[in-house]
């Protein structure tokens, strides 16, 4: 007898464990929630428009980089005067260039190796009127002026500094080439050359 009540609420506990969990889930199918109150609607201010930027520079004025078909146009005026005024040299590096606003330069580290001659070429393109170049030794002390060791001669848009800059003394050095936009503002690409 005793095993048949054990076993009769063995059978009316498993029997109601698995009709609880069924009650419950009825239960919350039944219960219904009040819908959301709709938010009210305000009128909201548009956004503000993206900034315009009319010029070719944006921000500061900075160098921006050129896109490749300016950079490959430029270069080939380059690699044209280099034929006359960087003659038997190589390309020491890359070409470097940015578009800049008047007044802009950029520069090029290079190292100057004893009993080598320096040349640059540099290009303006379209709304460039003035181009200068430079070549300064980089001061051993950040924050100081660094000397100019050469400039170039020539006037208007292209400028190179040929005959090339030798370097006479027996150290080598660092030293920057440095490009302005002297007039105008639009996109320069130079080349430093080396023999």
């Amino acid at each position: 007898m005793r095993s048949t009540n054990t076993m009769f609420w063995i059978a009316a506990a498993v029997a109601a464990g698995v009709a609880l969990p069924a009650a419950c889930k009825k239960k919350e199918q039944e219960v219904a929630y009040p819908p959301p109150q709709p938010t009210p609607v305000q009128d909201a201010a548009p956004p503000p428009p993206p900034p315009t930027n009319t010029s070719p520079l944006p921000g500061d004025g900075g160098p921006v980089a050129l896109d490749t078909i300016t950079q490959q146009t430029l270069f080939e005026v380059v690699k044209l005067k280099a034929k006359k005024d960087a003659k038997l040299m190589k390309p020491l590096g890359e070409p470097f260039g940015a578009s800049l606003s008047e007044g802009g330069r950029l520069e090029q580290q290079i190292m100057i190796d004893p009993k080598k001659c320096i040349g640059v070429i540099a290009v303006g393109g379209a709304g460039i009127e003035e181009v200068d170049i430079e070549i300064q030794a980089r001061a051993p002390l950040p924050g100081l002026p660094g000397a100019t060791v050469s400039v170039d001669n020539s006037t208007g848009r292209e400028a190179a500094i040929s005959p090339c800059w030798n370097n006479a003394f027996p150290v080598g050095f660092p030293a920057s080439v440095v490009v302005k936009a002297t007039r105008g503002t639009g996109a320069i690409l130079a080349q430093v050359y080396v023999k």
